[in-house]
């Protein structure tokens, strides 16, 4: 499975990256600082698992596209498969936290 996780450079976007790729999905991540997305990204890579970043603001529907621009690349990669969106601002949102 493909996971798209949008947030994934701190807490629960973060925690859901590093479980979803214990176990075995492979994450786009996305996230607005680039240093945090290259540390998650080499952390699950070390970890055995697959992962690229997109440094994106999903405020925008520019950054947006190009997260899913991604997504569909690691899908036809995969040579299809299921890919999830975990976009975690709809969950700070929804909760009132960040």
């Amino acid at each position: 499975m493909n996971i798209v996780i949008t947030g994934a450079s701190s807490g629960i976007g973060l925690a859901a990256a590093r479980r979803a790729a214990k176990h075995g999905a492979k994450i786009v991540a996305g996230a607005r600082s680039a240093h945090a997305l290259r540390q998650l990204v080499t952390e699950i890579r070390d970890n055995g698992g697959q992962a690229v970043s997109v440094v994106a603001d999903v405020g925008t529907e520019e950054d947006v596209n190009r997260v899913a621009e991604e997504a569909d690349l690691v899908r036809a990669n995969a040579r299809g498969g299921t890919t999830a969106l975990l976009k975690m601002a709809h969950f700070a949102e929804l909760y009132g936290t960040n």
